[in-house]
């Protein structure tokens, strides 16, 4: 006897050709599966794979790219942070040489990007990116949909600021 041919994955979404509910494919042996239904813990024990047809084929999961924070010393090398070591300092790996080095976290500052504040009139204060000189306290900026914003504070050092928007300084005068 010949069995139908199949394409089944470990991870695989299924379903019975006489059923809707989903199952997920939890073992491929020649012409079996077992399944798992997703909906419950249930399981289907060894079953002939022709009795099911394939729903979805998951993509694989892209990995996040590691974020590494960037630290300045007090003598002004740079490392990038490994890890902590047992008593609670930093392990760098310095760059321009690749030496690994501990520190105390308190002889550290994080590198961070420029960062401003802007008090949207609409809205809720933000921190973007910015560049050293572009903005000034009080500064009144055109921008995030028809909406006037001034910058409350500049340098601020914000590891969760966002990309800056497209914004324009409007130019005023002092009456």
């Amino acid at each position: 006897m010949s069995w139908p041919s199949h394409n089944f994955q470990v991870g695989d979404i299924v379903k019975l050709r006489s059923a809707s509910s989903l199952q997920e494919v939890k073992q491929v042996r020649e012409h079996v599966i077992n399944t798992q239904y997703l909906s419950s813990f249930h399981s289907q024990k060894r079953r002939a794979a022709a009795d099911f047809e394939l729903v979805e084929r998951p993509t694989p999961k892209k990995e996040k790219p590691m974020t590494q924070k960037l630290y300045k010393t007090k003598d002004g090398t740079y490392g990038t942070l490994l890890t902590k070591d047992s008593k609670g300092h930093f392990v760098l790996e310095m760059k321009g040489g690749g030496a690994v080095a501990s520190y105390d976290p308190a002889n550290l500052e994080e590198v961070l990007p420029y960062t401003v504040q802007i008090q949207w009139a609409q809205g809720p204060t933000k921190h973007y990116e910015s560049t050293q000189d572009a903005l000034e306290v009080d500064d009144i900026v055109f921008g995030e949909g028809l909406n006037l914003g001034r910058v409350d504070k500049i340098d601020t050092k914000n590891s969760n600021a966002l990309p800056a928007p497209k914004m324009r300084k409007v130019g005023t005068v002092a009456v």
